[in-house]
């Protein structure tokens, strides 16, 4: 067994809302479907940020950094709103 995510913890990120969220994974696969607009590429984006620490769509579509500096967070939240992309992964030898 290797390396692997058990659960994504999202809150305040994109178009993720002040109370937090999280995705359990308890198979090998998942498909992640929805209508537009319900936050499949703020999940994508959230998966992406916690594994490489940045998010490269916002950085090619980005036409200076100031621009979006504060991107990573949900608009619609206060400044002082937490946000956070957390992980439970578990090891090979499936210990957390």
């Amino acid at each position: 067994m290797a390396l692997r995510i058990r659960s994504l913890s999202v809150k305040g990120f994109r178009a993720f809302g002040a109370a937090e969220q999280t995705l359990n994974l308890p198979a090998d696969m998942a498909a992640i479907w929805g209508p537009n607009s319900k936050g499949k590429t703020s999940l994508a984006e959230a998966f992406e940020f916690l594994l490489t620490g940045h998010i490269a769509r916002r950085e090619l579509m980005a036409s200076t950094q100031d621009e979006f500096a504060d991107a990573l967070r949900n608009a619609h939240l206060p400044a002082d709103t937490e946000v956070y992309v957390a992980a439970r992964i578990t090891a090979a030898d499936g210990s957390p």
